[in-house]
This record gives structure tokens, sequence and C-alpha cells, in this order.
């Protein structure tokens, strides 16, 4: 039975001797290895606290720090604001030339509905409204109202040409789904 009473250890001459209880049992010599809860940084009274490490590893050797090599990549920090990609300024640029009002912004703004949700809406603005928030960047102003930016935080936009379409991409780090055409999403 464990941890009841002391272990009778035979001697040489056929008497029996009982010895100090040692180790987390009692029971014996304790191990050669140190034990103990790894991480605590206390002693547990079982033992001896082993060198400081993190993680509950339990009884025995604690557990090895990990390499440098398989540590964790720090996350890129979180961008405020919007980005303007200058593939979409040059294209808002071009787009206001023409329109005769080169001075004036894109305004983006996020609605319910789509398909999955929210959808992105886009238009020309002459000017920002009194709560707007202005990000200018590469010469090209995007203007955004407040209810809208709670989900635009971190998005860059971007204008790309292929094959078969073309027209702008918000890349938006807040969208956990999106639909196929991109321009509805869910949080």
């Amino acid at each position: 039975m464990v941890g009841l009473g002391l272990p009778k250890t035979p001697k040489a001459d056929g008497a029996e001797d009982r010895a100090a209880p040692s180790g987390p049992t009692g029971l014996g010599k304790p191990a050669a290895a140190p034990t103990g809860l790894t991480g605590l940084g206390k002693p547990t009274g079982l033992g001896k606290p082993a060198a400081a490490s993190s993680g509950l590893t339990g009884l025995g050797r604690p557990a090895p720090a990990p390499a440098a090599e398989t540590a964790p990549a720090a996350a890129a920090p979180r961008r405020s604001g919007i980005a303007i990609h200058e593939s979409a300024a040059a294209r808002i640029q071009k787009l206001l030339g023409d329109r005769g009002t080169p001075d004036a912004g894109l305004r983006i703004r996020v609605r319910g509905g789509g398909c999955t949700g929210l959808t992105y809406d886009m238009e020309f603005a002459d000017e920002a409204k009194e709560r707007d928030r202005v990000f200018e960047e590469h010469g090209v102003k995007i203007f955004v109202d407040p209810k809208s930016y709670i989900f635009l935080i971190g998005t860059e936009l971007k204008y790309q040409t292929g094959l078969m379409e073309s027209g702008f991409k918000l890349e938006n780090p807040n969208a956990k789904k999106s639909c196929g055409c991109g321009d509805s999403f869910s949080v």
C-alpha cells in the first residue's frame, strides 16, 4: 500500500529495519531525476523544484525548453485605419480626373445585405462629412463613416486587373467569411 507506514528493508543479518521515508510515496529511494511540478516556481513538497520552465509537466524531469527554430513567429502588428495601395490610388486619380473632380475622394461604406450579411459600397464624394474619418495616401482621399470604420480597421484597398474582370478589392482582415464575388462578407 502506497504511503502507509514505513517500508521494511532486510538487513544482511536477516533482521528487518524500518527505513526513513524518501521520495513522493515514502517507498524506497527517490528517482535519479528531480521530482516536482515544473513551471510553478515554488517547491511543492514532492522533491526539488525543477529549473525554471513553462508549463505543467507532472512528476519527473522538466520539459525541455523549445528550440529557437520552433518558437512561433510574432504576429504582425495590426494596422489601424485603411491603407491605399498604389494600384488603387492610380485608378482613383484617373477616375476622378475623368469625372472632372480631381480634388474629390472615394467614400467606402459597409451596409447590411449581400449573401453573407454585410456588403461594401463605394461612391465618389466631393468632400468629407462631419464625422467621417479621412485617409490619404499617394495623393488620394478615402472617406469612411464611423459605423463602417469599425468593420474596416486594418483594410487595404487595391485595384486589380485580370483577363475576366477588373476592379477594386478590399483586403479586410476582419472578414471571417466572404462570398465568391468578394462584395459581401461577415465578421
